[in-house]
């Protein structure tokens, strides 16, 4: 790009921010009326006296009298108030403007310290019923969780279910206004506030295209997490869990100081999660999370919000496995990446992450219709996994296949392998002292090593564990206006700015009794393409050092938006747009051997302009039905993951790239009563253009004009993606305690063209001369769920037990599948007829699961001291053969004549947990 063309961006986007706060310098004054306020304990309808009444600005107004009535001027263009007494569940109330005209009085309940949901959420109680004697309907809002999106998280989630098929990409997640994304993969790392449950319960969650205040969001909708300090309960929280999950028990613990009407506030926060095995044999988990918040307002004009949050975390990893390898194993939860050493299990695969995130908000509450907030953040830190790597040795990995008997043709040898892998756990598991041995009895003298003449002599090592690293750095600007110009009128406006680096290498993690590991390309002969490090051959590497491979990811991100939403009695109208720019660059530390001339150094810098268009329509039917359209377009830079043909070895990017288009749309009726909430939408989202890389060694087999284990770069391009279907969320009171919930979704999650196809060796400049079409137009997006249902009984009892049974049902799911079996090169010589052709081509569906969970708990009160108890019991039938996704194997053989041999790479599948239980006991003062 040049630097013209560069600047012209620059100027461009300097330009539409001077325009939107040049447009947000206006205020406009909103009268205020007397508003009176009763607030009364839930429990037993008396008045809570000095109860600290907040508003929007963080002001306190005042606190409640003996019998919790209390009188303010309240600014009709607030949302919100805030509700704070010592013992109490923190309550803020939304506002509506409209509705306190005709009422002129709210009642407010506050809820005794404890938790009286079946979720992780607030609850937050507001007054009566009274929208239909309101002539204004009041907009309407998504700030906590319906029951078709907690059935999804906490029922369905566990067998891989994602609302409508997106990835997660598609819904964004922001802390106090900052984007939490891996930028290079664009997916979201949940795990960087593992265990932190008690300073991210105030969460607000938007699916789909309805539009928030809060932030743009995407197709899916985004969360929202306020993890400031007020937006916390005073108190200490000790809590104790224990579970047979992926940990066995967890500690956590918090504390947040009681609010007053002084400038500084803090809480702390931490939780330790722990298993020496989890569910799957040879997994483990060690977790610590630590939280530190800081709130400074030294005037009602300005505040100051300080995070340090981070969760580092180790634990051992299973993978999919064969259904021949389960049927030897007797097990679903067969786990072939670990073995003994010393008597002791020792896992291959253990993924690790410690990446601290720092963040600091102002907030400027210039008048009660314009507020501007401004974060910024810092956050980086470890991030990989280990594997074995081996130079001129046996593959060590106990799935391999030529350790198994489909590999064999002798009926004998198949049966006597069969029953030898079955008597002894040890025999399908990782030889961790054979590794061991090889390495020491291997002395070795290389002569001039590290690129010089120097020689050197020991024990050279066949066998290592690597970790393979994806640390990052990123900082992030963002920067938020509320401004209301008139009654009806508010507009929210924001910029982002973004700079991220993607540290990608490999290091030494254990020699395995050796002395030294010679880095090399060990499937290479010629000794300049042998070589990762041209400007260091013949590289020696001890623990720590970096080998493999050794470049950075560098993104820049530009963003700026504005959102409009105005409200007539009974139409809101929401207007959004999004402008940005995104370049992508290469920094190759390594002359690699395959191209010294284009490995090291930067790349050129690939550059995007994205933009969104978003909007949306409420009609308010009545204070109880509402009919939401929505419909939003969009176009996006791929992911940098996606971009290069194999960033690992070269600066070169895909050729013609280009971005991805979203098109989708939606519509609603929502029907909000006491006795009833429902909720039925459809979807329609059309994502066009896509990219998707993979990388894999291959056989002769696999592909015409590759060498017997090259490694090579399959990318499809091209890919329109098309998720539509419908939702249905209902929740219904049937009296004397009794509820019930229903969700259900059926969806078609399908590839609607087929795919251009090309496969790079990684040696080579030039794609195989390959037919260069995909033909999987209707193929079902792998390891979806299509359809799920879930039925739910509830009772709550009065002295604060509640009970839940819940049936699940998904369905439709199918497996990840191998592009180039669906390609005319690999099927030529067949016809359609073959029954060899259909099992080439088909993709496997496989069977849909039926699940039972049980959900229950009791809290307790002794004056100030709050204890509740939580149990959760899933998958009570326990189901172990769930099959929770899989794919085909990137490889293939032949038989002698010349046909797919499909039994030597059969596929691999992904099982559900059976049954699993979680208790808790909280203890809150």
């Amino acid at each position: 790009m040049s630097v013209n063309s560069h600047c012209m961006h620059t100027s461009r986007l300097l330009l539409y921010v001077g325009i939107v706060l040049l447009g947000l310098v206006h205020f406009t004054s909103i009268d205020a009326q007397v508003l009176r306020i009763r607030v009364l304990d839930i429990e037993t309808g008396e008045g809570l006296p000095e109860v600290a009444v907040i508003g929007p600005t963080d002001t306190l107004l005042g606190y409640t009298g003996g019998d919790g009535f209390f009188e303010a001027n309240i600014d009709l263009s607030w949302k919100w108030l805030r509700f704070e007494k010592k013992g109490y569940e923190s309550n803020r109330t939304l506002l509506d403007s409209y509705r306190q005209k005709a009422l002129q009085e709210m009642v407010v309940y506050l809820i005794p310290a404890v938790e009286v949901s079946n979720t992780a959420d607030e609850v937050t109680i507001v007054e009566a019923d009274i929208e239909d004697a309101q002539e204004d309907l009041s907009t309407l809002l998504q700030a906590s969780r319906d029951f078709f999106i907690s059935t999804a998280a906490y029922n369905w989630g566990p067998l891989r279910f994602r609302i409508r098929g997106y990835n997660s990409e598609e819904t964004p997640v922001y802390i106090n206004d900052v984007e939490m994304m891996d930028f290079e993969r664009r997916r979201i790392y949940w795990g960087l506030w593992g265990g932190l449950n008690e300073v991210t319960r105030r969460r607000y969650t938007v699916v789909g295209l309805t539009a928030s205040d809060l932030f743009f969001g995407g197709a899916g909708g985004g969360v929202w997490m306020d993890m400031s300090p007020d937006a916390h309960r005073a108190g200490l929280r000790l809590s104790t869990s224990v579970s047979n999950r992926s940990y066995r028990y967890r500690l956590m613990a918090s504390y947040t100081d009681e609010w007053k009407d002084i400038p500084l506030r803090y809480t702390v926060s931490s939780s330790v999660r722990w298993a020496e095995e989890g569910y799957i044999p040879g997994t483990f988990y060690k977790a610590f999370a630590y939280y530190l918040g800081m709130r400074y307002r030294p005037n009602r004009y300005h505040q100051w919000d300080a995070l340090l949050f981070g969760a580092p975390i180790r634990r051992g990893r299973a993978t999919a496995a064969t259904m021949e390898m389960y049927r030897i194993a007797g097990s679903h939860y067969y786990n072939p990446n670990w073995g003994y050493q010393d008597g002791r299990k020792r896992n291959a695969r253990v993924a690790f992450a410690n990446i601290p995130v720092f963040i600091l908000r102002h907030s400027w509450y210039a008048s009660e219709d314009f507020t501007l907030w401004s974060s910024f953040s810092i956050q980086g830190g470890a991030n990989g996994s280990t594997a074995l790597n081996w130079a001129e040795a046996n593959d060590p990995r106990a799935d391999y296949y030529q350790k198994w008997p489909s590999y064999f043709t002798d009926s004998t040898v198949k049966h006597q392998l069969a029953e030898w892998l079955h008597a002894d756990e040890r025999n399908r598991q990782i030889q961790w002292e054979y590794l061991y041995l090889t390495n020491l009895n291997n002395f070795t003298s290389i002569d001039k090593v590290n690129g010089t003449d120097d020689g050197i002599s020991g024990l050279q090592s066949l066998y290592i564990v690597e970790q393979r690293r994806y640390d990052y750095r990123s900082l992030q600007w963002t920067s938020k206006a509320f401004w209301r110009p008139a009654e009806r009128l508010t507009v929210v406006s924001g910029v982002q700015a973004l700079l991220f680096k993607k540290y990608q290498y490999k290091i030494v993690d254990d020699l395995l009794g050796g002395d030294f590991w010679l880095d090399y390309n060990k499937y290479e002969t010629d000794f300049v393409k042998q070589q990762y490090n041209l400007d260091r051959p013949n590289s020696i590497a001890r623990v720590g050092d970096t080998i493999g491979y050794n470049y950075r990811a560098l993104i820049q991100r530009y963003r700026l938006w504005s959102m409009l939403f105005y409200q007539l009695p009974q139409l809101d109208f929401h207007l959004g747009f999004q402008i940005g720019w995104t370049g992508y660059r290469r920094k190759g530390l390594w002359r690699n051997g395959f191209f010294p001339d284009r490995s090291k150094g930067y790349s050129e810098l690939k550059v995007f302009l994205p933009y969104t268009l978003k909007t949306q329509l409420t009609f308010k039917a009545s204070g109880r039905q509402y009919v939401l359209f929505q419909a939003m377009y969009q176009t996006r830079p791929p992911a940098f993951s996606n971009a290069m043909i194999s960033p690992r070895t070269r600066n070169d990017f895909i050729p013609k790239l280009e971005m991805e288009s979203l098109i989708a749309l939606e519509g609603s009726w929502v029907y909000r009563a006491p006795s009833l909430k429902a909720r039925i939408t459809g979807f329609y989202t059309l994502i066009k253009n896509g990219i998707r890389h993979r990388s894999a060694f291959f056989d002769s087999d696999n592909a015409r004009g590759l060498d017997e284990g090259e490694f090579g770069n399959i990318i499809l391009s091209g890919i329109d993606r098309l998720h539509r279907g419908v939702e249905l969320s209902a929740e219904i009171q049937l009296g004397y305690g009794f509820s019930m919930g229903l969700a259900a979704t059926k969806g078609a999650y399908r590839y609607a063209s087929n795919v251009k196809f090309l496969i790079f060796p990684d040696d080579s400049d030039q794609p195989l001369p390959l037919d260069s079409f995909v033909y999987v137009r209707n193929f079902r997006l792998p390891g979806l769920p299509e359809e799920a249902y879930a039925l739910e009984l509830r009772y709550n009892g009065r002295r604060y037990w509640w009970l839940s049974l819940k049936a699940n049902y998904l369905g439709e799911r199918y497996l990840d599948f191998y592009p180039y079996r669906r390609t005319r090169d690999f099927t030529r010589g067949l016809v359609r007829e073959d029954p060899l052709f259909e099992k080439i081509v088909a993709q496997e569906r496989v069977p849909g699961a039926f699940t039972l969970d049980l959900f229950g708990g009791k809290s307790f009160r002794w004056g100030p001291y709050y204890l509740l108890l939580t149990v959760n019991a899933s998958n009570l039938l326990n189901n172990t053969d769930i099959i929770t996704g899989g794919f085909e194997q990137y490889r293939v053989r032949n038989y002698p004549n010349g046909y797919p041999n499909l039994n030597i790479f059969p596929n691999k599948y992904f099982f559900a947990y059976g049954r699993t239980y979680f208790v808790n006991v909280s203890l809150r003062f």
